[in-house]
């Protein structure tokens, strides 16, 4: 019995040994294990503050693919999200993120997604790249948005002494924020890799990796340099050359005014035309914001000649210069001529109303024109 009893526990340890070399050789298939590394943000440079305030944090983390199998399997990065706290919300705009496996033999960064083949017994490493685009607020450049701005002044002066002090705060409320040491957010990759099993379920397994995003910056270098920023803050351009520039805005506001009216005054038989610079006039006021036009609805003395002359009278170049492209393209009938009345109908009325525009445009550069002489 004794001797049976052995031959049949060696019988079982060979048979196990068997089948573990069995697993490991031929069974085992593809192992995909993960790990993600903690993310790490570089220091910003003197040179990133140079020509403006930074508003872009990088950073980098990765995610580790092992294959401890021994069949070839491969992993998908279907997805990288960017989800930021609650107190970094107000300084944070968009997130952008790149990818490069060190095993590819491209090696070059690209978006998700992206396939990587882990051989067996192999590892790689997918580098993540991210950028944080911050809220452009706290540039020294005036023009930002300055629509949901809620401030409000008298004149131009006033106004731009606001929005410094209003942009200088944006920027102070960052530097306290970064110095409060709280995460910015949470990086989520998701990825789909090789079952061990092809031929049983679905060839991919889906899984999610999360990494919080923390960084390190010391008193003495970014923190430092962002702190000078703020004690040196100053309006991009200076107000001087911002009141300049809404000068030269009334300018051409008044030339395109000249134009049309010229333009009234030259066709004055049933002749159609469109206005000469009715592209710019579109271009210029209708397709983007217009920041000097933004900038003085905010001065009470000029609100009022924008919203109730330049405004509506742009408008209406605008719808007078679309009859007459849609009248040209009209076929000959009884809706063409209807057309053709109508723009002879406005055409008068039109022009009287550049003429007294105009005129309003003139007494709005010259109160524009002391302001500039009377900036420190």
């Amino acid at each position: 019995m004794t001797s049976i009893t052995a031959t049949v526990i060696f019988s079982g340890i060979a048979l196990s040994i068997s089948f573990l070399t069995l697993w490991l050789t031929h069974l085992r298939g593809i192992a995909i294990a993960l790990s993600v590394e903690k993310c790490k943000m570089p220091e910003l440079s003197p040179d990133n503050f140079k020509h403006g305030i930074p508003t872009t944090l990088r950073g980098t983390t990765g995610l580790f693919v092992l294959n401890k199998g021994n069949r070839t399997g491969a992993i998908k990065i279907t997805k990288l999200d960017f989800d930021k706290v609650k107190n970094f919300a107000n300084f944070f705009k968009e997130c952008e993120f790149r990818i490069q496996s060190t095993e590819s033999p491209s090696n070059q960064f690209t978006t998700p997604p992206m396939t990587v083949i882990i051989k067996d017994g192999s590892a790689d490493l997918i580098n993540i790249a991210f950028s944080l685009k911050l809220n452009p607020v706290i540039e020294r450049r005036y023009d930002y948005n300055l629509e949901t701005i809620n401030i409000e002044s008298n004149n131009l002066r006033e106004l731009l002494n606001k929005l410094l002090e209003y942009k200088k705060e944006r920027l102070k409320e960052f530097i306290n924020f970064l110095r409060s040491n709280e995460k910015l957010g949470r990086i989520t990759m998701s990825c789909e890799y090789t079952r061990r099993w092809l031929l049983w379920g679905a060839l991919f397994k889906k899984k999610q990796k999360s990494v919080d995003v923390v960084h390190s910056y010391k008193e003495n270098e970014t923190l430092k340099y962002y702190d000078d920023a703020l004690e040196n803050y100053q309006l991009d351009p200076e107000p001087t050359k911002i009141i300049e520039s809404v000068i030269s805005e009334i300018d051409a506001l008044k030339s395109n005014f000249n134009k049309c009216y010229e333009d009234l005054k030259r066709y004055r038989n049933e002749e159609l035309f469109g206005f000469s610079v009715a592209g710019s006039i579109k271009n210029r006021y209708f397709d983007r914001k217009n920041s000097i036009i933004v900038l003085l609805k905010k001065c009470r003395d000029y609100k009022e000649i924008i919203e109730r002359d330049i405004e509506p009278l742009l408008e209406d170049l605008l719808s007078f210069q679309q009859k007459t492209e849609k009248a040209d393209e009209t076929p000959q009938g009884k809706i063409k001529q209807k057309l053709i009345d109508e723009i002879k109908k406005e055409r008068e009325p039109l022009r009287k109303n550049l003429k007294k525009v105009t005129s309003s445009l003139e007494k709005l550069r010259k109160a524009v024109e002391c302001e500039l002489e009377e900036v420190p």
